[in-house]
């Protein structure tokens, strides 16, 4: 039996469509998601739907959009990103672990770097030896997106593993500001002085004698702090005389955090706007900053113009911004 549901608006299509908010008819959801005469802004409200609802039946949803998705690499990326966020079951693990070896593994070069790279993320949450050999054999792959991702992604599995899923480290998820599944754990500025200090955390950013995952992890801690001078520290990655520092993937993660930093990175703002209109950036970075400034900004302008750029990529992310304007300025909390 389908929810009975208010319905609404698209509007973008001016078509009706249920409050997706309330909706639990997860066959709905996947309608609705798989519709591309949908406006990206209603497919992409289903796709987060189906991710909180974190069922079984709600992970082959997903998998099933994935597959039948034509065009969007956008939402091919955030069904794999949420097979990341999905992973509290044993269930739903194997279940991740097994579509993803099969639909995206055995055939990478079928999805754009962007997809193969979520898809990665989200193995290299799943704490298993399987997963790591899997990932390894894309350490030398001609993508630097996807050798970046994949070589965090094993050191993830390896901390995972010697860490008891971070226990030695006095590490909680439930802990921390901030408790989705990243592809590296912060350092504990909780129980280690050295990493209490904002100074000491940007220098493990910067220096690239590091490991990639401790300067991923470094990124994740001033994520932690939650204030101003963090927010100040990570858009030094945007900076043009450190643009050999940080790769497309770093600098894509950087604004992922500022995102979700939103009420405390206001002072990102004009740095965020400056990349999402350098057309010389990779649009995996112009992406992830054209959602950030959704989270933080209240102006419509610029993101506004960006939906009508040639990338497919930058404009439906532009799209999804401009919605998460509008559901702050509709949002009570």
């Amino acid at each position: 039996m389908q929810d009975q549901i208010e319905i609404r608006d698209d509007k973008t299509t001016n078509k009706e469509i249920p409050n997706i908010d309330f909706l639990h008819d997860i066959d709905q959801l996947k309608e609705i998601l798989i519709n591309d005469s949908n406006s990206i802004r209603v497919r992409m409200n289903s796709l987060f739907r189906l991710r909180t609802i974190q069922s079984l039946e709600a992970v082959k949803a997903l998998e099933e959009a994935l597959i039948l998705e034509k065009t969007s690499d956008l939402i091919r990326h955030e069904v794999c990103y949420c097979f990341g966020q999905m992973t509290s079951d044993e269930t739903n693990k194997r279940e991740i672990e097994s579509f993803l070896y099969k639909e995206v593994f055995e055939d990478p070069k079928k999805y754009n770097s962007i997809v193969l790279h979520e898809a990665a993320e989200a193995l290299g949450n799943i704490n298993s030896n399987n997963n790591k050999q899997l990932l390894e054999k894309f350490l030398d792959y001609e993508d630097d997106i996807i050798k970046e991702t994949c070589e965090i992604s094993v050191k993830n599995l390896e901390w995972l593993k010697s860490t008891d899923e971070g226990k030695t480290e006095g590490l909680n998820n439930l802990d921390l500001v901030y408790h989705t599944n990243d592809p590296s754990p912060p350092f504990n500025l909780k129980t280690d002085k050295y990493y209490s200090s904002i100074d000491n955390v940007k220098r493990i950013m910067h220096d690239e004698k590091e490991s990639l995952f401790n300067r991923y992890r470094a990124i994740f801690t001033l994520r932690e702090f939650n204030n101003e001078s963090a927010v100040d520290a990570l858009c030094e990655c945007f900076d043009k005389k450190y643009k050999d520092k940080f790769s497309p993937l770093f600098k894509h993660e950087v604004s992922f955090i500022l995102g979700q930093m939103c009420h405390k990175a206001k002072n990102a703002l004009n740095a965020l706007e400056v990349v999402l209109q350098d057309e010389e950036e990779d649009p995996i970075v112009r992406h992830e900053t054209a959602l950030a400034l959704g989270e933080i900004t209240k102006s419509r302008d610029l993101l506004t113009k960006y939906t009508h750029h040639e990338n497919q990529l930058i404009r439906e992310s532009c799209e999804i911004a401009l919605d998460f304007i509008d559901y702050w300025e509709g949002c009570s909390c």
